[in-house]
């Protein structure tokens, strides 16, 4: 068959573009798929993100859908896990099967940062884990800032609870420093405190 464009294989398997259209080739020219996709990634750990009149799904190796092109986002977030916007506007997480592993009730999910990712509900934030379980529930105020800035930095992260400023470890341990007006990061076993507008150890 002759295509308008031919990836060099991943894993194998090629994109072939077709009349604007692309599906995925076997090095030996089999296709695997139907010329449907607007968009069809790279194979990467026998899956690859693909779009379809701009809705996303995955396929594996095989060429069928693992998960079915119904969401408005999907972006692979490890090896074996995806966050996903359904037409609703919320976010779940999902393993590379199309299983649930967070339900779609999520405002922002974001990547893994020390095996840690951040969920985010009604205006607060918590975490889970490599697994999809939640170690810090959400129960703490969301800041955009936390989008950007990454978190547990030295395996610690720095919250608001009840407008107050504590610290929380990857193993969901929170730490409570009453009267501060503002706390630092943990360095050396140490965190740089501010009451009465004065800092101090």
């Amino acid at each position: 068959p002759v295509y308008e464009e031919l990836t060099d294989p991943s894993e194998g398997i090629s994109v072939a573009l077709k009349n604007g259209k692309s599906a995925y080739v076997t090095k030996e020219g089999k296709e695997l798929t139907p010329f449907i996709f607007d968009v069809a990634n790279d194979f990467k750990d026998g899956f690859a993100l693909v779009s379809k009149e701009q809705e996303y799904g995955v396929v594996d190796l095989s060429g069928h859908f693992s998960i079915q092109p119904v969401y408005d986002e999907l972006t692979r977030i490890d090896k074996s896990k995806l966050k996903a916007r359904n037409g609703s506007g919320k976010w779940g997480m999902l393993n590379m099967r199309g299983d649930t592993l967070l339900d779609f009730v999520y405002d922002f999910i974001g990547d893994y940062i020390m095996q840690r990712c951040m969920i985010v509900r009604g205006g607060k934030c918590g975490f889970v884990n490599d697994t999809a379980a939640v170690v810090i529930p959400v129960s703490f105020q969301f800041s955009p800032s936390l989008k950007s800035d990454g978190y547990f930095e030295g395996g610690y992260q720095t919250l608001i609870y009840k407008q107050k400023p504590v610290i929380a470890d990857t193993a969901g341990m929170v730490y409570n420093f009453p009267g501060a007006e503002n706390i630092g990061t943990f360095s050396e076993g140490l965190v740089a405190v501010m009451r009465n507008k004065k800092w101090g150890y």
